[in-house]
């Protein structure tokens, strides 16, 4: 694509649908236990992300490493949140 305003836009319009989809399957999933939900959520993402994660090496340099594990864990403490309601 051309327009990179398009394109930002189609990947909104895409995380959007995505995460209607991911709040359709854990209602329908009310008998499975929360931190299986989690796990399986996280397990999707990763494997949606992986393509990324090969083609770019040096995604993984930082200099603050407790900010991200901070962020981490605040990330898993919200969808623990948002999964029980």
């Amino acid at each position: 694509m051309k327009n990179k305003y398009l394109k930002g836009a189609l990947f909104a319009c895409l995380a959007a649908f995505s995460s209607a989809i991911m709040a359709m399957f854990v209602k329908l999933s009310t008998k499975a236990p929360l931190p299986t939900l989690i796990f399986f959520r996280s397990l999707i993402s990763l494997i949606c992300i992986t393509p990324s994660l090969y083609k770019s090496r040096n995604l993984f340099k930082t200099n603050k490493l407790h900010l991200h594990l901070l962020r981490g864990f605040f990330g898993v403490g919200g969808m623990s949140c948002y999964f029980y309601t």
